[in-house]
């Protein structure tokens, strides 16, 4: 998984290639794209990005911080996809511990750094099988 920006646009993008076992290249459903990406697809984000600030990979799971678009001083946003077997991709909007589903396809919000939560995330690490955000 890379990122790249294109000079004078502000066009981000972040790509990824490989295995897609788990969701980890965040490109959707298994029904729809192969367990094996040779040629980078760009990932969709459901919510505008204007920068990446942090990218971090783990076994078979993906962290990423990203700036929202707009001035000022903003909240990074805390995405996570890819498995979820050992919790490793925190809750999305919506989901309970009891109902956390073993893979995520697709980009989604860490619901634990969304305002009006006092938790501002400020960076992103990845393990094997566990994530940490600072």
């Amino acid at each position: 998984i890379f990122v790249t920006s294109t000079r004078g646009s502000h066009e981000v993008a972040v790509w990824a290639c490989g295995g897609n076992q788990y969701g980890q290249l965040g490109l959707g459903e298994a029904d729809s794209i192969p367990t094996q990406i040779h040629v980078p697809m760009a990932i969709t984000f459901p919510d505008p990005v204007a920068a990446v600030e942090s990218l971090e990979c783990g076994a078979n799971h993906v962290l990423c911080l990203t700036k929202p678009p707009g001035s000022g001083q903003q909240r990074l946003v805390a995405w996570a996809w890819g498995s979820t077997a050992f919790g490793q991709c925190g809750m999305s909007k919506g989901e309970v511990s009891e109902s956390v589903t073993q893979r995520r396809w697709l980009p989604e919000v860490l619901v634990d750094f969304v305002a009006p939560s006092p938790h501002w995330p400020l960076a992103v690490a990845a393990g094997r099988a566990h994530s940490a955000v600072l």
